[in-house]
């Protein structure tokens, strides 16, 4: 992987930074090549699931929260010369999928049609889609 991720990468992890950073996570590290790449957002478990009840991670495990934190990953690729982002996931879960269980299906229908959307094209989409799927986490469901 290259030390420096093509500028559209890195105007991603910005804005998704600006909005998982302030709710606990660490910020965003990029990792790509000149075919693909990833990147990731951790916070811890424990404190993700107190702040975030509703969302679907915030279950504790049978083993308990020790060591365990909870990633936000998005997976990009090179296809036809472009950066299309080919997967969004908080933990185990599509976004589509983690806004669906927090009520929000119009959210969900939007972060479903991201998958195979250009990379350019998410760095506002993709963090209002977090946003709201992390408001919406705030009270238990």
């Amino acid at each position: 992987m290259s030390a420096l991720p093509p500028p559209s990468l890195e105007r991603l992890r910005a804005g998704v930074d600006a909005v998982l950073v302030p709710r606990g996570f660490a910020p965003g590290q990029v990792g790509s090549d000149d075919r693909s790449g990833q990147m990731i957002w951790c916070a811890a478990a424990d404190e993700l699931a107190a702040r975030f009840p509703a969302l679907p991670t915030s279950r504790e495990p049978e083993e308990g929260w020790s060591t365990r934190c909870t990633d936000v990953v998005l997976d990009v690729a090179v296809v036809d010369g472009h950066w299309l982002l080919t997967g969004v996931d908080l933990e185990e879960h599509r976004l589509d999928r983690a806004l669906a269980h927090v009520g929000l299906s119009g959210p969900a229908r939007e972060a479903a049609a991201l998958v195979g959307s250009p990379v350019g094209d998410n760095a506002s989409s993709l963090p209002a889609l977090l946003t709201r799927l992390l408001d919406a986490s705030m009270s238990g469901r």
